[in-house]
């Protein structure tokens, strides 16, 4: 309730303020006073209380920039300068006035209200011209009440105190009149007849006056000049003009002057020269004096005539012109060289080089000889007699590998045409570039002008290199249980072509299974799986190293791919991988039922077999006591796995057990690979068993070196005992020794001797590179045991 009484009493208090503004008058005061002049006092001018307080209502408009309020009296703060208030749209230009809003503070009620300051302009500005002097051109042929426009008077005063009036003063005025009927236009009219031969000019003063208080006035000086009437034509003293002039000549040189006159003066009899189309020509004519000159260089053979038209025109209204010829005539002279243009032909291209005065020519190396390389073009923009050109090879290093002959010949076109023909056959691998050919152009002028051309042969690849191993073979050794991926060597080739002629690519020939991989643009030769060699070589077990031989090809990648190939051997080494296996998978358990045992009695035969092939793959024995009762019963075992009585002292009243560990072992080198088993003998007396009888059938056994299966049968059995005995062919265990010729070895693993008593060689036991003459021989004694089989 307590807001809407306040809003009711604020809106009452603004609406009396109104009223009152509507009785307050303006307020006038005239620009240019000092800062500080008092404008109005306001509290006397209303019916307010002395304790009223006076403030602006809004600073930031003109007006309070103008006029100071202090307390209840308004003063000008700034000199005040009506045209420039007006200039800088602060004012109308019309009545300048200042609206100034108040707030004034009463003790019950504030009032808001507005006065209005007129800014009273005085006449403190002359009439001005723009310019001082002005210069006016009239026709003497122009009618009575010809029209000119005269410049207008402006003033930065206001109404009375702006231009009002225009006067003419000066001698021979009257012969013009004012028209300023419109102050914004003011007009010159020709009042009486001109005649320019009577008075061919006016000086007179143009004046503008304003009515202020006191009269402000400006003037300019007018320059009426008359201009004559032209009525005259200017005349060529020659309607043709000829002239012969060298290309050579000089530019800025004089190759003639024309002339023309006209019998009237001033403008109208001064006359001007001008060339149609002079802008297109290489000539200039001097407008004034008509001297035609040199502007650019001649050239004959581009333009070797010109027909000039020269106008000569005077300067005044409504000239008519007159037209002369000037003919030119271009004489030649020796000033240009013969031009050189190389076209090629064929698979033949062209390049021009950073060095513009040299030329490529790319030329394949099987390029035909008699074949157009390409043809030469000597040409000269000269006349015949100056041109004629003729064309000359030079080389540093001759010979150069084509010739050139003339084809065709224009005079008129002063042109001769020339093919360059291969002489001698092209080899890039030998030669590829022929830089040091000069084609020297010389025409027939004198002094005769010449032309030269670097020109550079390059011979560009073709495919004529087969691609090289530089191995006719390659022989790489590996062990087997190698990584995958192994790297295992790198095979390289060169071709001596370039580019894709020489980009080469390796593949295997063979179908590998995936187990040899060739890197294609390297020649690196990769394993891809583990080898293992027990697996790869299952049938020659006498041999540790395992040769894989495949075929590798190089191909190039030029049109059409060239091709070699090279053989690749592979050794794959035998590594001692594997341990001996006794072919039993339990211990051995026999039963001996002799009760004399007698010394190198075979008792049984144990085995064992290794995978591996060599040395490392031949199985060897070895027997110890693992019992207390040992000494009267000892054993030994033969390197074919018999076990045989060595010595026996014991008593066999009763059934007794011995047990020994029996060792097979490998020969591998540096280490040896074994595997042991447990032998148990169980002796019982009281059973007799009857003796073999075998007979030697030889006492010696010849072989020739050339045999390669050997076959013999060494002992003779009775029939009750076959298959019934068993047969050691003992050679390790003799006492003999081997001549020095290179034997491998003396083991037994070279022999065999089956069940019925055939003895048979298995290979030589020497190297296979061995050299046998007919005074070799080697003696190798062994021993044949005969025995009953333990298969207990």
């Amino acid at each position: 309730m307590m807001i809407l009484i306040f809003i009711f009493i604020l809106i009452n208090s603004i609406n009396k303020s109104f009223s009152q503004l509507d009785s307050l008058p303006y307020y006038a005061i005239q620009e240019k006073l000092p800062i500080s002049t008092l404008v109005v006092d306001l509290s006397k001018t209303q019916n307010l209380t002395s304790s009223a307080k006076y403030s602006y209502f809004d600073l930031t408009q003109i007006g309070t920039r103008l006029f100071l309020l202090n307390e209840s009296r308004i003063l000008t703060s700034v000199i005040l300068d009506r045209d420039q208030m007006c200039l800088k749209q602060q004012c109308s230009c019309l009545s300048c006035q200042i609206s100034l809003e108040l707030i004034i503070k009463l003790p019950l009620n504030t009032l808001y209200e507005t006065i209005q300051i007129r800014i009273v302009d005085l006449n403190d500005h002359a009439p001005i011209f723009a310019h001082k002097n002005q210069t006016i051109e009239i026709k003497e042929n122009v009618p009575l009440g010809y029209r000119v426009v005269l410049p207008i008077a402006t003033d930065q005063d206001e109404g009375v105190n702006s231009v009002q009036s225009y006067s003419l003063d000066g001698f021979n005025s009257s012969d013009f009149e004012l028209d300023y009927s419109s102050l914004d236009m003011p007009y010159l009219v020709v009042k009486r007849r001109l005649d320019r031969e009577t008075i061919s000019s006016y000086n007179l003063t143009l004046i503008a006056s304003d009515n202020g208080k006191p009269l402000l006035s400006g003037s300019t000086q007018l320059n009426i000049q008359i201009s004559d009437v032209n009525d005259n034509v200017p005349q060529f003293k020659q309607s043709v003009y000829n002239i012969d002039v060298k290309e050579n000549i000089p530019v800025g040189s004089i190759l003639l002057r024309v002339e023309a006159t006209d019998a009237d003066i001033g403008e109208n009899g001064l006359i001007r020269y001008e060339l149609l189309n002079g802008n297109q020509l290489p000539f200039i004519i001097d407008s004034s004096t008509g001297e035609i000159r040199i502007f650019s260089s001649l050239d004959y053979e581009t333009v070797k005539s010109y027909r000039l038209t020269v106008k000569a025109q005077d300067g005044g209204q409504d000239s008519m012109p007159t037209y002369a010829t000037v003919v030119i005539q271009v004489l030649d002279c020796n000033d240009n060289p013969p031009e050189i243009q190389i076209k090629v032909e064929g698979n033949t291209t062209l390049k021009q080089s950073r060095n513009p005065q040299r030329t490529i020519l790319f030329v394949q190396e099987n390029v035909l000889i008699g074949t157009t390389l390409a043809h030469v073009i000597l040409s000269d923009n000269d006349s015949f007699v100056n041109g004629n050109p003729y064309l000359q090879l030079i080389s540093a290093s001759p010979p150069v590998p084509f010739v050139h002959k003339l084809l065709y010949v224009s005079d008129i076109k002063n042109t001769k045409l020339y093919a360059l023909v291969l002489q001698y056959a092209l080899d890039r691998e030998t030669k590829s570039l022929y830089d040091d050919i000069e084609i020297v152009a010389h025409d027939s002028g004198t002094p005769s002008l010449s032309t030269s051309l670097q020109l550079t042969l390059n011979v560009t690849d073709v495919n004529d290199c087969i691609p090289t191993f530089e191995k006719k073979i390659y022989e790489f050794n590996i062990n087997e249980n190698n990584p995958t991926d192994f790297y295992i060597g790198t095979l390289k080739a060169s071709d001596c072509d370039l580019g894709m002629n020489a980009e080469l690519e390796y593949q295997t020939v063979n179908d590998t299974n995936d187990f040899l991989k060739i890197n294609s643009t390297t020649g690196e030769l990769f394993i891809m799986k583990t080898i293992d060699y027990e697996l790869l070589n299952n049938t020659r077990k006498n041999s540790t190293i395992y040769e894989i031989e495949f075929t590798v090809k190089v191909i190039d990648h030029g049109q059409p791919p060239l091709t070699s190939e090279t053989r690749v051997l592979l050794y794959i080494h035998d590594l001692n991988d594997n341990e001996p296996i006794f072919n039993s998978s339990n211990d051995y358990n026999w039963i001996i039922k002799i009760p004399n045992l007698k010394q190198h009695d075979v008792i049984g035969q144990v085995q064992a077999t290794d995978a591996d092939c060599g040395l490392q793959g031949l199985v060897r024995y070895n027997i110890r006591s693992l019992s207390l009762e040992e000494e009267c019963l000892v054993v030994g075992i033969t390197q074919f796995g018999f076990v045989y009585i060595v010595s026996s002292s014991c008593l066999f009243d009763q059934q007794r057990l011995f047990r020994y560990q029996l060792r097979a072992y490998d020969l591998g080198i540096p280490v040896s690979k074994s595997t042991t088993k447990t032998l148990n003998i169980v002796v019982s007396p009281n059973l007799t068993v009857e003796i073999p009888y075998a007979s030697l059938v030889p006492n010696a056994l010849s072989i020739d070196r050339q045999e390669k299966v050997f076959v013999s049968t060494v002992v003779d059995l009775t029939q009750t005992f076959v298959n019934k005995v068993s047969f050691i062919l003992d050679v390790d265990n003799m006492n003999y020794s081997l001549p020095q010729i290179g034997v491998k070895n003396s083991s037994s693993s070279y022999w065999n001797i089956t069940s019925d008593g055939q003895v048979s060689l298995n290979s030589l036991p020497v190297p296979s590179s061995t050299t046998f003459d007919v005074l070799n021989f080697v003696t190798i004694p062994f021993h044949v045991h005969v025995n009953m089989l333990n298969k207990g």
